[in-house]
């Protein structure tokens, strides 16, 4: 289910700022600004309507983004696009502490079994961030300069639409295991307040640090990094990073049974430090070609674009490619891994 549903939200989020410019940026802003909102009702909400019912209507705002993504384009409306970042910041919350309470059930009897099963969780959700990223790798495999024209972003977004409504699908004949007996139910003031209460530990106050430096990281990886690159190779980067996610997984489930969890700290502040100190490295080795990326909006769709076709030279394509980039983009997913 998280499969489908988040292949195709990383796919559109990856190539967000490639297609949108600035309008990408504003897609971003709203869904992590809402994703800290919607954390504070998102468990009141999974203890009023239960698990399956949170994550089916999720999943039905997930479909949103692409449903207003599509009228964007069709309409050369841009700004249609922050709807739907708008309607997937609210469902972030909500979905993920879903997916938390529904692993939480599925290893209520058996917790010693905690580090496999979120292993095997984190390594299905990277496994479809490479899927959702390698279909858009893919097609913009037909843009031979690198420069995407609005059919190929059309055809893109209702590819992604079409598993998304999978995701969905997939929800709703979910049967997800019973409500264990120990499960609390709590108000959302509540909740804030214990929330609040627990930015005043020591505990929290050590681990802030490399948490914000996780976040400014993190914004710029999924919003700055891609418009250093043509758009052809954005999607490989977000392959890249999910990628590396899949053995990172398997060892951050080894590590949270056997090791500290400061020396889960240690490993990803190296792993975060490779990261950017290959940036400016790519940045100096693949300067972006000119003319940069042209995005949909300088077209209007309903009129007649400009059709390029290219005798596609593999040559070019993978001794062109940014790979230190890309590198940067896949530390960064094994080091999300072991933060998270």
């Amino acid at each position: 289910m998280f499969f489908l549903v988040m292949s195709a939200n990383n796919c559109l989020m990856t190539l967000a700022t490639s297609l949108f410019a600035t309008l990408g940026f504003g897609v971003l802003i709203l869904n992590n600004g809402l994703f800290i909102f919607s954390t504070f009702f998102g468990a009141s909400l999974v203890d009023w309507i239960d698990v399956k019912p949170t994550l089916v209507l999720c999943s039905f705002f997930h479909l949103g983004l692409f449903v207003f993504a599509i009228f964007a384009v069709i309409e050369d409306i841009g700004w249609l696009i922050l709807l739907g970042g708008v309607l997937i910041g609210i469902a972030s919350g909500p979905i993920w502490l879903g997916q938390g309470v529904y692993l939480a059930r599925l290893t209520a009897d058996k917790p010693t079994s905690v580090g496999k099963h979120n292993s095997i969780f984190w390594s299905v959700f990277a496994m479809g961030g490479i899927f959702g990223n390698a279909i858009g790798a893919f097609v913009f495999f037909e843009s031979g300069d690198g420069v995407s024209s609005p059919n190929l972003v059309l055809k893109l977004f209702w590819v992604l639409l079409a598993i998304s409504i999978s995701g969905f699908i997939s929800f709703i004949l979910l049967k997800p295991p019973p409500k264990s007996q120990d499960e609390h139910t709590l108000s959302i003031g509540h909740r804030s307040l214990l929330i609040a209460s627990a930015f005043t530990t020591k505990a929290l106050l050590l681990w802030l640090p490399s948490r914000l430096l996780y976040g400014a990281w993190a914004a710029f990886v999924s919003a700055t990094l891609p418009t250093l690159m043509e758009v052809r190779y954005v999607a490989w980067a977000f392959v890249m990073f999910y990628a590396l996610q899949l053995p990172a997984s398997y060892f951050v489930g080894k590590g949270v049974e056997r090791k500290s969890s400061h020396f889960l700290v240690w490993v990803y502040l190296v792993i975060l430090t490779l990261s950017i100190l290959l940036v400016p490295l790519g940045v100096q080795l693949h300067p972006l070609k000119s003319p940069q990326n042209v995005t949909f909006t300088d077209y209007n769709i309903t009129k007649a674009a400009p059709q390029h076709y290219y005798a596609f030279d593999f040559r070019e394509f993978f001794t062109s490619m940014p790979y230190l980039l890309l590198l940067s983009a896949g530390l960064f997913g094994a080091g999300d891994m072991w933060i998270n």
